[in-house]
């Protein structure tokens, strides 16, 4: 019950920041402890046997089979202009809640290049959700994961000129920006986290 009034709150908070007005960076959430997993997936209490990571060591790395990725339970969000709108039920503290209008690349979320998580909701089957951030030139490595509500969400992920789609082998680019596009192929309302592991 404790956990159930935990994550409520948390969605309330991320619902309130959507509806604030603000535009293309997201709202963070608060955080309630000092620290976030330092893998995607591995210790996050939310996290799921079906996650999607995806990682890259270097140039390049082997190609992962993914998963579905479902995390159950409902939707949330709502409410933004637009489409998808406000962080839904897998917000976790810290983590940087989508806020509209994020529909187009060049009004993506402003994401730190740094470790943590990003979420959001697809409201329609043709919402769709951009975060962006610069991965530091000193990086060592880049991993994702995901976590979702339904089946079908998608995450494609565009560096230089190159777009792969999380599961396949990440693209590693020191000090280039990386532009993350979230969508459904057909399931939603759909609430979505994708993390983040950065390491130098």
């Amino acid at each position: 019950m404790r956990r159930l009034l935990s994550c409520t709150a948390l969605v309330i908070m991320g619902l309130a920041a959507a509806c604030s007005g603000t535009s293309g960076e997201g709202t963070v959430i608060p955080e309630e402890s000092s620290s976030l997993p330092s893998t995607p997936g591995a210790s996050d209490p939310g996290a799921q046997p079906g996650s999607a990571p995806s990682s890259s060591p270097g140039p390049t790395a082997p190609a992962n089979d993914g998963g579905t990725g479902e995390a159950g339970g409902g939707g949330g969000g709502g409410g933004g202009g637009g489409g998808g709108g406000g962080g839904g039920s897998l917000c976790i503290a810290g983590s940087v809640a989508e806020t509209e209008n994020n529909d187009t690349p060049d009004k993506a979320n402003a994401l730190a290049g740094a470790s943590g998580t990003y979420c959001g909701t697809l409201s329609s089957k043709t919402d769709v959700d951009y975060a962006a951030f610069t991965l530091p030139a000193d990086a060592k490595s880049i991993a994702f994961g995901s976590d979702f509500t339904k089946v079908g969400v998608e995450f494609d992920i565009t560096v230089g000129g190159e777009t792969f789609t999380l599961g396949d082998a990440t693209l590693f680019r020191p000090g280039q920006r990386y532009v993350v596009k979230a969508y459904t192929t057909g399931n939603a309302p759909v609430s979505y986290r994708l993390s983040v592991d950065i390491k130098k």
